[in-house]
Order: structure tokens, then C-alpha cells, then sequence
């Protein structure tokens, strides 16, 4: 289950982490991608790209509240047989207009273990926007 947390600033920790997607690279749509879960109220949708040493996770984070999240952080993650992490890497994603209808992607790599027998994509953190005066 995501930790969910007010936040004013962006951690400048957080800026190494920042989405990876190649500037001008299209946002891959949620139909087009094979690997979906719920998070309520977000949905993750994602493929699982191998290369010769690295694995990565490309997919969009859909928000139905998108007007009260500032960002929220994305695991990609390696199981093994027994469904035990044993690799994981983190992105952080925004929305990246004000309408909330466009989705958030993420560009996620890992450096796998060679137990992995899946990927899978999961929310780590909500940072939930400030609201003064409960508005």
C-alpha cells in the first residue's frame, strides 16, 4: 500500500529519480500496454522491456483525483518464484496538465538479479498537494 504525505517541495533526493522518458518519445497510451493494476484512485498500466543487462518498465500512471496529487513514486520490481522482491527501482511521475485526463508515464530500469521470474509496477508514495482551509 502506497504512504500517502502532504508536500510543499520536491526532496531534491527525489531529483535523480525523475522520469526517464526520452524528450520528443510519444506517451504510450493505456491500451497499448499488456500489464495493468488498480491502486485506487490510480491505475497503472505498463510492458516490461529486456535488454542483455537491464531491465526496464515503460507505462503511464491515470489519476482520477489528478487535481490534488502533486507526484506520486512508482516501483518496478523484480519477483521471484515465490512472489519475494528481489530487485526493485524507483520514478517519480506528475501530471502533466491540469485536466487530469492525460496520463503520467514512467520510464523505469532496473539491473536484475537473474531470480526474477516477473515484473510487476506498484505505487510506493502519493505526495498529496496542501490544501489550506480544506478547500
Amino acid at each position: 500500500m502506497p504512504t500517502c504525505r502532504s508536500s510543499l517541495l520536491l526532496p531534491l533526493g527525489l531529483a535523480g529519480v525523475l522520469v526517464g522518458c526520452a524528450a520528443g518519445a510519444p506517451i504510450p497510451q493505456p491500451s497499448e500496454l499488456p500489464m495493468h493494476a488498480v491502486e485506487s484512485p490510480f491505475t497503472l498500466h505498463w510492458r516490461t522491456d529486456r535488454g542483455p543487462d537491464r531491465v526496464t518498465g515503460v507505462g503511464v500512471v491515470e489519476a482520477r483525483t489528478a487535481d490534488r496529487v502533486d507526484y506520486v513514486i512508482v516501483e518496478f520490481q523484480g519477483l521471484d518464484r515465490d512472489g519475494r522482491v528481489v530487485s526493485r527501482a524507483r520514478a517519480l511521475t506528475a501530471p502533466r496538465s491540469f485536466t487530469g485526463t492525460d496520463p503520467w508515464p514512467f520510464t523505469i530500469s532496473l539491473r536484475p538479479t537473474g531470480r526474477e521470474e516477473r515484473f510487476v509496477a506498484t505505487l510506493a508514495e502519493v505526495h498529496w498537494r496542501l490544501q489550506i482551509g480544506g478547500r
